[in-house]
């Protein structure tokens, strides 16, 4: 036997009264009223109030992407350049690492047949944007290997770096301050001084090496 079921009306009437907001409502929505589908918490339409809200959210992200910090952007930016020795508008704040990489890697004015000088322990997200930046631009990529028997020194790493810059082909060279395999650390003055030596640009990712200032960053010189 079948049963309809019937949708519980309150005795009180109480859904009469609310059915000119439901309607306002309905038709805040851009959607064809015909099949529409809502889905809690998940994918879906959203009225317009809704959007023009959301599209405010990610305007405010664009002008300044930390807005919930206890203080303006400009004064944790200063704080930040006091640990870097840099000025305050020499230092941005970005979404992430990765992002920043990505920025500052997009931004330099490669040409065809430039070289990128890189490590052969980088993270996997810089690989990939290197990989990228090489594949836009036709960029080539270059590695130094960086020496981890246990006497290891700095002399070394340097050197290692030294012997794959091409004078006239390279360009920049990238490298992470703190290495991901290991947690070695790669010298970052010398390196950007060996590369100013050579008229390159040094990149650094500098997430793990700020561990005074408690800052994730990365940093670029000329």
């Amino acid at each position: 036997m079948k049963h309809r079921v019937r949708p519980f009306v309150p005795p009180d009437g109480s859904f009469s009264t609310e059915e000119a907001f439901f309607a306002e409502f309905a038709n805040t929505f851009t959607i064809n009223p015909r099949g529409r589908y809502f889905t809690a918490a998940q994918k879906g339409s959203m009225s317009v109030p809704i959007m023009k809200r959301y599209k405010e959210g990610l305007d405010q992200v664009a002008r300044d992407p930390f807005p919930v910090y206890l203080e303006p952007s400009a004064e944790t930016r200063k704080k930040i350049a006091r640990c870097y020795g840099a000025n305050a508008d020499e230092i941005a704040i970005t979404r992430n690492t990765t992002d920043t990489v990505s920025m500052i890697l997009s931004g330099i004015d490669w040409k065809p047949g430039d070289e990128l000088l890189t490590s052969t322990m980088e993270y996997p997200n810089c690989v990939a944007t290197m990989l990228r930046v090489a594949a836009r631009f036709g960029v080539t990529i270059r590695q130094f290997g960086v020496p981890m028997h246990p006497s290891a020194t700095a002399d070394e790493v340097i050197e290692s770096a030294r012997r794959q810059i091409r004078p006239g082909k390279t360009k920049v060279l990238f490298f992470s301050a703190i290495t991901q395999s290991n947690g070695q650390m790669i010298p970052p003055r010398r390196m950007a001084k060996l590369a100013q030596q050579h008229g390159l640009i040094t990149v650094v990712d500098g997430a793990h090496y700020g561990g005074g200032c408690s800052t994730r960053s990365s940093m670029t010189s000329v």
